[in-house]
């Protein structure tokens, strides 16, 4: 009687082992009623490289509109204050080329600089201010380029982005002619 009971559980036990076997099997395999096809594995051939997320190409130029305020100095576009039309080319995330043309009652200049980006960035990674400072040439002239004036130009601000394609832009340059010349301009950029 022992021996028949030992029997009965070593069958029981190799029956539940096969039982659990069987279960772990069968979803991988289609049932015969099943009107769904079975998965088919993916398989990568061997020189392809899964593709990687890309987050969406930050904007490296901009263009914008605004109005410069003349602080001092006199016959110059930055003394004098007008429209302004202002552009920004990044060379990197901590270089960028800044041109400035501000439209005065006598005289147009063109500012041109090398600025120095100081980003500040947010929780998210993202920069928040991007403070920066740079130095380039103001080139003044009269209208249609006569009386051309080449001098220095020292240059430095904040820009806010205030998405990925707009941000609010801030200066104060100053040009040295025959007198220093300081204006502070103001406005918006849109980039692409």
């Amino acid at each position: 009687m022992l021996l028949g009971m030992t029997l009965m559980m070593t069958l029981g036990d190799r029956a539940v082992q096969a039982q659990s076997s069987q279960a772990i099997e069968t979803p991988t395999e289609t049932m015969p009623n099943s009107d769904q096809p079975s998965p088919s594995p993916s398989v990568t051939p061997a020189n392809e490289t899964p593709a990687k997320e890309t987050k969406p190409r930050r904007s490296r130029r901009f263009i914008g509109v605004g109005g410069s305020i003349g602080m001092s100095g006199e016959d110059t576009g930055l003394s004098e204050g007008g429209f302004a039309m202002m552009t920004r080319t990044d060379l990197s995330d901590r270089l960028s080329i800044r041109g400035t043309t501000v439209f005065g009652n006598t005289r147009t200049d063109n500012a041109i600089a090398l600025t120095v980006n100081f980003p500040i960035p947010s929780g998210s990674g993202e920069a928040r201010l991007i403070p920066f400072a740079g130095g380039g040439v103001l080139i003044s002239s009269e209208s249609f380029f006569n009386d051309v004036i080449v001098r220095g130009l020292v240059t430095g601000g904040i820009d806010v982005p205030l998405s990925r394609r707009f941000i609010i832009t801030t200066a104060v340059n100053v040009g040295f002619t025959d007198t220093t010349n300081i204006g502070v301009r103001l406005g918006v950029m849109y980039g692409f």
